[in-house]
């Protein structure tokens, strides 16, 4: 198992057809806070708070 982690900037639309392609072409597996099953993200365009900076810190 390997894991990366990486920044893209742009619009909501752009990021949406980035991620798309992304997970259509990879093997992705996205957790929230955490590695349980329960926290397990599957499409992780589909999440509320997708292409919004939430920390403040780039």
């Amino acid at each position: 198992m390997s894991l990366r982690s990486f920044k893209v900037f742009g619009t909501k639309k752009d990021l949406d057809s980035i991620f798309n392609e992304f997970q259509k072409n990879n093997i992705i597996k996205y957790y929230k806070c955490g590695k349980s099953d329960s926290n397990k993200v599957t499409d992780i365009t589909k999440i509320n708070n997708f292409g919004f900076l939430l920390t403040g810190v780039i």
